[in-house]
């Protein structure tokens, strides 16, 4: 909405240039109307002399009336607009400013609060009417003359210190004593004593109705602020005056709810800032005074809006203080030629080095900012935090970095980097401001992997500007579309001028200083080395550098110079760079810089604090590592950050090895490849003293085995997690999820794959277990059916029985093959037959339609250890199931009885047991026929 008023009043003032000539214009009926009420005013008042009279009186007479003073008020606007005010002769305009002085006098102190203790209501309104209307006078006198002052080409007698002093008087006075109180609350004084109540209190309480009078007013004051600005860059002011106006600027960042104010307040002080360097640090130090009443609710944040928007297309915001110190920052930056700048800068050399001292003045006032900030962040200096602040301030230069319109957030992102790890590498910093900076640093680290990753440049874009734009030095191309960018839309937002600036003294230095490095380091060379044919090349390297730096530097000193008037028809269309455009060019500039290749520096310096005797700042360290790597998981393949992070899993704190464990497990699950080389990393922290340390572990296991099926070492990590099952309550509890998840959940039909996989997982653990027995093995399916018990839904007992059946097929499968000779190994058939007996042990139910199909495995020829076990495991199968059997066949009774006493007769003590034990069970439960074992054992014995 402000551009395009400002885009409006720019069509206004070139239509009225136009069309009119200034002779015209002064025919035009508002100006006659001007001048005619001038004169009145100043006929009437012919008599009053102005000289012989006190600073405090305000004789009645001086005072104008309602209407009067609103006409003056938009009449001198409209004058100013058309660029005529200086035809109206000085004399008069003085008088008549010294008249408003008085004016303004009458209403710069009275205060609007209510009295309370008045009686009457309706006596109390009309006073508060009577006083608001004496306010809004003078807040129109206030505007009239500085309508006047700011006019183009006006006469210095029109600058007279009184007035502007009284208009600051007036501004200063109703900002703090009418408007900030009705716009929030934590300036209202309570009207029954009690003294201020909290903020945070007072501002959930506040209603946000306003009178219209007031914000008739509010609206009145941002207009005077704006013109304060205007007057700035106009006429050179006191001191005195200067510190009025600086301090009465930075008051509206602190105050909720007047975002239109605080735009205008960012000019005013960047105004100051700009022109007045004794005042820089008085300002700054304001800023910091209060910032502990920054506002904190998220609602009330950020206001300001910026061009960009974020991935979803919404607007991004940033607050209104980080915008005010972006822009103070860049409006240091002054070149020759400026219009501020003085003429004595004659020679090349002198206007080189204020365009290079000048970009350094804005690196020692970022600085000076940023290492004030930052000390107040250590512990808390009694009610007042200022770590949340802080990070607001690092986010916000996180979303405004690389956009064209704020190239100091780069350049504060550089500062605080080298900052922060100054900060956290010093032990003797306090440790709480320790933790923040690695905190700070991990996030910026992330951010600029981050930009790194996705800013494989859009280089079709950056080719099709390069295109466009003629030159055959792309940075140099590159350069000049930007400055054009910022050129064209400057005259909609002003604050693009300093941006502008900033570029180009910044380019120039980098320019120097990269001429600088290569005369070092060739002068290091020549001392180094004296032998001579590779000699050669380096010189050339280095003349080379020298005329590029050298190139650059002319072509930036003639975009200073020209002036914008020639510019616009040097400009190239300007059609081919838009926002967009702008944005990608600053980041591929951007990305030549020293900071977007710093990361390397900030891993390397957080990696070293991993071996800090402080915990908080391992666990610290070891979580920024974890920020940076879920941005790009690719770094823990780096042979530095392997023995970082392994270092801290045998780290002495429970919440470090947690901390590096939970790093792991990010990457190992978003990099499958990586998995293998932290494997035994990972593994080993199973057995960990510390509970959530070990739990970490048993959750990442879960997740490889669920998203990386076929992952080589399934089967070891099942048979550690089962180990588990003993744990205290927590990892009990985790492991048995585990594997309800991994084995007993139902598999759809189709899912042949699945099901396959489950078989061979659960089978290829029981034969690992076979040495330290199965006992984990019953207790998950007892537990898991326990849990069932009384459910209408029983999803574990669905998948048993979808395993078992399985379970049996594969046994087939596996007898053909062996049948056939194809070599399978029968230590899976043994695997699944055990698994089978596992199953049956808990719930013999689940077996009883295979026994059938289990009964030929007792005629297995007995050549080998697993022949043996396999006869051992069918028999303990049918002692357990063929007593549940409903009318079982009597051929199928026979066979069993005959084919156990066989094995009875035939071999040595396992498999006796176990025969004897089934073939018990077969006659004792079933068939009764103790004839045929009576015979046999008389035979054998």
């Amino acid at each position: 909405a402000r551009k395009l008023k400002m885009k409006e009043k720019q069509k206004k003032r070139k239509a009225y240039s136009s069309k009119l000539t200034q002779e015209a214009l002064m025919d035009s009926s508002t100006f006659k109307r001007f001048l005619t009420s001038i004169d009145n005013i100043l006929e009437n008042l012919e008599d009053v002399d102005f000289t012989t009279m006190d600073d405090d009186e305000i004789p009645q007479e001086l005072l104008l009336g309602k209407h009067q003073l609103n006409e003056l008020g938009s009449e001198s606007a409209k004058i100013k607009a058309m660029g005529i005010s200086s035809r109206i002769p000085s004399d008069k305009l003085v008088k008549l400013l010294n008249i408003l002085e008085k004016n303004i006098q009458d209403g710069s102190k009275i205060t609007t609060m209510m009295n309370h203790e008045l009686d009457a209501e309706d006596e109390e309104r009309l006073r508060r009417d009577l006083i608001m209307e004496r306010v809004t006078k003078s807040a129109d006198a206030c505007l009239t003359a500085l309508n006047i002052m700011t006019s183009a080409r006006m006469p210095k007698a029109v600058y007279i210190e009184d007035v502007i002093e009284r208009v600051l008087q007036y501004t200063k006075f109703h900002l703090q004593n009418t408007l900030y109180p009705q716009y929030d609350a934590v300036y209202r004084l309570d009207p029954h004593g009690g003294g201020l109540l909290s903020s945070r209190a007072k501002r959930a309480k506040c209603s946000t109705h306003k009178q219209r009078v007031i914000v008739m007013l509010y609206n009145k004051v941002c207009y005077i602020v704006s013109n304060i600005s205007e007057l700035l860059e106009i006429q050179l002011l006191t001191d005195t005056t200067i510190l009025q106006v600086s301090s009465m600027g930075i008051t509206p960042f602190f105050v909720e709810n007047v975002s239109e104010l605080q735009l205008c307040a960012i000019k005013l002080v960047t105004a100051v800032f700009s022109r007045y360097e004794k005042h820089r640090q008085l300002i700054l130090e304001e800023i910091f005074t209060s910032l502990a009443r920054l506002p904190t609710s998220k609602r009330s944040l950020r206001n300001f809006r910026l061009n960009s928007s974020d991935r979803d297309g919404e607007p991004m915001y940033i607050q209104m203080v980080t915008a005010l110190v972006l822009q103070l920052i860049q409006c240091v930056v002054h070149l020759p030629f400026d219009k501020d700048t003085l003429d004595e800068y004659d020679s090349k050399v002198d206007q080189d080095l204020l365009i290079t001292n000048s970009y350094e003045t804005a690196m020692r006032t970022a600085q000076n900012f940023l290492s004030v900030f930052l000390k107040k962040c250590g512990s808390k200096q009694g009610e007042e935090d200022y770590r949340p602040l802080f990070e607001n301030f690092v986010q916000d230069l996180l979303s405004t970095v690389n956009k064209p319109e704020w190239p100091a957030a780069e350049l504060l992102l550089s500062l605080l980097s080298r900052l922060l790890v100054h900060q956290f590498s010093n032990k003797q910093t306090e440790m709480a401001l320790r933790v923040a900076s690695l905190d700070y640093l991990g996030t910026v680290a992330a951010r600029l992997r981050k930009d790194g990753v996705t800013s494989k440049m859009d280089q079709r874009s950056i080719d099709r500007i390069l295109q466009e734009t003629p030159g055959n030095d792309e940075t140099q191309q590159l350069q000049k579309a930007l400055l054009d960018y910022l050129e064209e839309n400057a005259e909609t937002d002003a604050s693009l001028v300093f941006a502008r600036k900033f570029y180009i003294a910044q380019w120039f230095r980098d320019a120097t200083t990269e001429a600088e490095k290569s005369i070092r380091n060739q002068n290091q060379k020549d001392e180094d080395s004296s032998d001579g044919p590779h000699h050669a090349k380096d010189v050339e390297s280095t003349g080379e550098i020298m005329q590029r730096a050298e190139k650059r530097k002319k072509f930036l000193r003639n975009i200073i110079k020209t002036t914008p008037a020639q510019f616009t028809t040097l400009k190239m269309n300007s059609d081919t760079v838009d926002y967009e455009d702008s944005c990608l060019i600053v980041r591929y500039l951007a990305s030549m810089r020293p900071f977007a290749q710093s990361f390397d520096i900030y891993l390397t310096q957080i990696l070293r604090v991993l071996g800090e005797s402080a915990i908080a700042v391992r666990t610290k360290a070891m979580k920024c590592l974890s920020e940076v790597v879920a941005v790009d998981p690719s770094i823990l393949a780096r042979s530095d950050m392997q023995r970082g992070v392994h270092g801290r899993l045998m780290d002495n704190s429970t919440s470090v090895r947690e901390a590096a464990v939970e790093l792991l497990g990010r990457f190992v699950l978003s990099r499958p490849q990586l998995t293998e080389q932290y494997y035994d990393m990972l593994i080993e922290r199973i057995l960990d003293t510390g509970i959530s340390v070990r739990k970490r572990v048993i959750k990442i296991l879960r997740d490889i085995c669920l998203e990386q099926p076929t992952f080589s070492k399934i089967t070891e990590m099942c048979v550690r997690m089962i180990r588990r099952v003993n744990d205290e309550e927590g990892i009990k509890k985790l492991v048995n999820e585990t594997f309800q998840k991994l084995w007993l959940t139902p598999t759809p039909a189709h899912d042949k794959e699945t099901m396959t996989r489950k078989i061979l997982n659960i089978t290829d653990v029981v034969a690992a277990c076979k040495d330290t027995g199965y006992d984990w093995f019953e207790q998950l399916l007892q537990n898991l059916f326990k849990s069932e018990e009384d459910a209408s839904y029983k999803p574990a007992q669905k998948a048993c029985v979808q395993l078992v059946d399985n379970l049996v097929e594969h046994i087939l499968k596996y007898e053909e093959s062996l049948a056939e000779n194809k070599g399978v190994n029968s230590t899976r058939l043994v695997a699944c037959i055990t698994t089978l007996y596992l199953f049956s042990k808990i719930r013999a139910q689940l077996m009883v339609k295979h026994a059938m199909t289990m009964q030929p495995y007792l005629t297995t020829k007995c050549n080998t250890v697993n022949d043996f076990m396999v006869i051992c495991n069918v028999a303990k199968i049918l002692e357990l199931v063929v007593p549940l059997m409903e009318h079982p066949s009597e051929t199928f009774l026979a066979t069993i009885e005959e084919d156990l006493m066989k094995l009875i007769i035939k071999y040595g003590m396992t498999v006796v047991q176990h025969c004897v034990s089934c073939l018990g069970a077969v006659v004792n439960k079933v068939t009764h026929n103790y004839k045929f074992v009576w015979a046999c054992f008389n035979r054998f014995y």
